[in-house]
């Protein structure tokens, strides 16, 4: 089998990888890979703007629509979608699919209810706010005008999901942000147990592919974590097969959208120890990886291009940079293409706040915002 690196993991190329490769016993396949780096917080409201966290948080949650490859929406948790129009209110409605968490408890669309009110708390420092400002209350309950009770998304019944409009909008935008893997259903009788929820295999409960299987720390015989602590040292994470994904407790139905029985990632391996047992086979996936093994590879690599722009903040507290021309001076005077050759991994030099690969909805497919937009 020709290896391949990529920088990406889709769920598409684990269940194509299941065929051929990874240990087999019973149960399935167990596919030994490095995701990404290493993750402790598996709280999906966590993975904004994290590239690494999204990739293990796409695999253990899944929101009411998700993104195909060619950006088209597709169905997840929710089965139909459809607006309405009531009085003066514009309304969306989700029917959502007959699904599990992977402890048997049914999904059901309180679960995003609680989710989008926790992210929207005022006390809550959650950028993924921003997505949910299209929703009738959600700026003013994240400014303290409102309480959460207050959001217009309500349950309808177990399975109905009602969101209420600031005003009339396309379709389209509102499902693309609901896409985002940081709007995924949560249980509150999970996540207000403990404040460490998010950081224990025992605790956490998914309703993705795959549920968080074991959290390995260095020095731990079994995960214990009883505070979260960022110096220590994760060793192992198992991910498995959540056999009530888009299923029920229906026996025949199980196991019946993912293949895979378990994925696992060995942190305790060196960047080029991982790297070698890439080449030997043992190994195989790698999602995460230096610019000298993009650079050995590149022939290789499978890429996918991330939408982002890094950006170069001046405190405006100090003298200097309280003057807006020297600002733009020092703007002016930065050489965009040495730092992105710097980065190298395929970097372009920014020509714009907004990336390359954005597209209007109205426009052509070969007409991007930067195309149109321009440089500046």
């Amino acid at each position: 089998m020709k290896k391949k690196v990529a920088l990406l993991l889709v769920l598409v190329m684990v269940l194509a990888m299941t065929v051929s490769c990874g240990g087999l016993y019973g149960k399935g396949a167990i596919i030994p890979m490095y995701l990404a780096s290493v993750q402790s917080n598996m709280d999906p409201a966590a993975t904004m703007y994290d590239k690494d966290t999204i990739q293990y948080i796409s695999l253990l949650y899944e929101g009411l629509v998700t993104i195909a490859k060619d950006g088209s929406v597709n169905k997840g948790m929710a089965k139909k979608w459809y607006t309405q129009k009531e009085e003066d209110e514009f309304c969306v409605y989700f029917e959502l699919q007959k699904t599990r968490w992977n402890d048997k408890t049914p999904v059901v669309a309180d679960d995003f209810v609680y989710a989008w009110q926790r992210i929207l708390a005022p006390e809550s420092n959650i950028p993924a706010a921003a997505l949910l400002y299209d929703i009738k209350n959600a700026k003013k309950i994240k400014s303290g005008e409102l309480t959460v009770a207050d959001l217009g998304v309500t349950a309808v019944e177990d399975s109905l999901l009602r969101i209420v409009l600031e005003k009339e909008i396309e379709l389209s935008l509102l499902l693309e942000n609901l896409a985002s893997p940081a709007l995924g259903p949560l249980r509150d009788d999970i996540v207000e147990a403990s404040p460490l929820w998010s950081s224990s295999s025992s605790a956490i409960a998914t309703n993705g592919a795959f549920s968080l299987k074991r959290l390995t720390y260095k020095g731990d015989e079994k995960e214990e974590v009883k505070e979260r602590n960022p110096d220590r040292v994760i060793t192992e994470i198992w991910l498995e097969r959540n056999s009530y994904y888009h299923g029920d407790v229906d026996e025949s139905n199980l196991d019946k959208y993912v293949i895979p029985h378990r994925l696992i990632t060995d942190y305790s391996l060196s960047a080029k120890d991982a790297m070698a047992k890439f080449e030997s086979g043992e190994l195989f996936y790698i999602g995460s990886f230096t610019k000298e093994t993009y650079t050995a590879h590149q022939k290789e690599l499978v890429t996918q291009p991330l939408l982002s722009t890094g950006t170069l903040y001046f405190d405006c507290s100090n003298t200097l940079f309280a003057d807006a021309a020297v600002r733009t001076a020092l703007g002016n005077a930065l050489d965009r293409q040495a730092i992105a050759d710097l980065v190298g991994m395929g970097a372009k030099a920014a020509t714009g706040f907004v990336s390359d690969g954005v597209f209007d909805d109205k426009l052509s497919s070969k007409s991007s915002f930067r195309t149109v937009g321009g440089t500046f």
